[in-house]
């Protein structure tokens, strides 16, 4: 030891940590199943195997395991205690419609004895392989204890090489495993073996099915960065488990940060640019330009605080086409560089830019593009049959300046960027909070539900008038009797977003956005 040369520790120090942009924590079912090393656990012939199969299933096609999504990709299931008839029915009987991105292998070398080089042919030949199933831990372990070994360091060795693999691989493998016959309070200690299986894990799951005449199961989930999680499941008679009780997935909201940075990126630095060029800033200033748009965040915009939390949040920022660089200095100063993502430089990313915001300028436009001449009707205010024009000075006619209108926008970071109707749903939020804004200054104006209701009254009178009567029979009657029909009208989905548009209109009628 004495001339051994020890290499120094690479150390990262506190303040450097919090400003590396690094991955996000990658997914095989969104909110369940990370990538890494995971495993089922259960008694015997409980149901842990269906459950594998139903998981296998689900990821090979893309399709939702329960509420949470899945990243399609192919699987590869080793049913180590079955046989191909076994397996067909059990297919059969899930999805008949199963495809070849699951496949199966009934045969397999041990962990030492050539697994690890199966698997990773089986990768070469499909690679976009995301999840090896392996059924059961048992049959690929070397089982064979080593003379004065400790069981806990072979038992964690083990399962570290699988986590390695995993994770050298960008898949999750996920390990069926018994239940050992002691008794448990932690749901960790339920595995068979040591302690060093559960050790090495980043995922587990236990499912607990007292009764075996009860369908019914509790499965806990325990995550080794996102905490424990309780389900109810019951057993169908195709073998799927269906979830009853717990908390169903939910998309992690966009960061505050992000969404004032990413509206005013795209609204007020780009919006009228032919040629898209990088922007670059200091924090103190970055908050000075958008407060001078109008923009006015709905909580403590800090400048300590953006580079940490555009820093963390990366791939929300790359998702709304920006990608960001918080690494160069300017004498003491901190830049913040953000560039567009455009054709020439989306190669290298993954995530492709959302089209959110191009649906929201859509909207702006049908909104905000009025002529001189230009006459609406609107139902808002004191008299629901009140015009606004151009030409009109009444108090109905509400219109705020643009700054009061681009801070409504700030109401994008409660909205889930990736959701399809994103753009509808901040439509409907800026109704409501320009409602609120007017209700809060003594401005006269007609609560948005009330002005729904009045569309559809007005709606129901007309489809009244074109409907006369109905024949309406009475079984304990001798006769028949007419009865004037019953119309019924809600607004709803499409027709309820129509209406905020036009509910806005009346406030947007002479603002100009700078929008594209």
């Amino acid at each position: 030891m004495e001339n051994q040369i020890v290499k120094p520790l690479e150390t990262v120090g506190g303040e450097e940590l919090l400003e590396m942009q690094l991955p996000p924590k990658e997914f095989v079912i969104e909110g369940l199943l990370p990538k890494g090393l995971a495993m089922i656990v259960g008694a015997t012939k409980i149901g842990k195997s269906f459950l594998s199969l139903q998981v296998a299933l689900a990821v090979s096609s893309g399709e939702m395991l329960w509420s949470f999504p899945t990243n399609k990709g192919h699987v590869l299931y080793l049913a180590l205690e079955d046989d191909l008839a076994r397996l067909q029915k059990r297919v059969k009987d899930m999805d008949d419609n199963a495809t070849n991105n699951v496949r199966f292998a009934i045969l397999a070398e041990r962990l030492h004895q050539g697994l690890i080089e199966q698997m990773t042919s089986f990768i070469t030949d499909y690679p976009d392989t995301n999840l090896v199933i392996i059924d059961t831990l048992q049959h690929i372990r070397d089982n064979e204890k080593k003379a004065g070994g400790n069981l806990y360091a072979q038992d964690y060795s083990e399962l570290m090489m699988l986590q390695r693999f995993a994770l050298d691989n960008s898949i999750a493998i996920l390990l069926v495993h018994h239940t050992s016959k002691t008794k448990f309070r932690d749901p960790l200690e339920a595995a068979s073996g040591s302690n060093g299986i559960t050790a090495a894990l980043d995922t587990y799951w236990l499912i607990n099915r007292p009764n075996r005449e009860d369908n019914l199961a509790k499965m806990t989930v325990v995550s080794r960065d996102y905490g424990v999680s309780v389900f109810k499941i019951e057993m169908q008679s195709n073998g799927e488990w269906k979830m009853i009780e717990g908390q169903a997935y939910e998309k992690e909201k966009t960061n505050q940060y992000v969404s004032i940075i990413a509206f005013y990126l795209h609204f007020f630095v780009w919006a009228d640019l032919d040629d898209l060029q990088p922007y670059v800033t200091n924090p103190t200033k970055l908050i000075e330009d958008i407060k001078a748009c109008g923009i006015e965040p709905k909580f403590n915009f800090n400048s300590r605080r953006i580079k940490i939390e555009l820093n963390a949040h990366h791939d929300q920022l790359e998702g709304l086409g920006i990608m960001f660089d918080g690494t160069r200095r300017k004498g003491d100063e901190r830049l913040l560089i953000f560039t567009p993502i455009t054709d020439e430089n989306m190669l290298p990313y993954e995530v492709k830019p959302r089209k959110l915001f191009d649906d929201i300028k859509v909207t702006i436009d049908k909104l905000c593009d009025v002529n001189d001449d230009m006459t609406t009707q609107t139902y808002i205010g004191q008299n629901l049959d009140s015009v606004v024009t151009d030409d009109d000075k009444s108090e109905n006619d509400i219109t705020p300046p643009v700054s009061e209108v681009s801070s409504l926008m700030s109401l994008l970071s409660q909205i889930n960027v990736n959701d399809p109707d994103a753009g509808d749903k901040l439509v409907m939020a800026a109704a409501k909070s320009i409602e609120a804004k007017c209700a809060r200054e003594g401005t006269p104006i007609t609560p948005f539900e009330d002005f729904c209701k009045a569309q559809e009254e007005k709606e129901r009178k007309k489809k009244e008038a074109e409907i006369k009567y109905i024949d309406v029979k009475f079984s304990d009657a001798a006769k028949e009797i007419s009865v004037p029909a019953e119309i019924k009208v809600s607004l709803s989905g499409k027709n309820k977003i129509d209406a905020a548009v036009i509910f806005l209109k009346a406030f947007l009628l002479r603002a100009r956005l700078k929008s594209a």
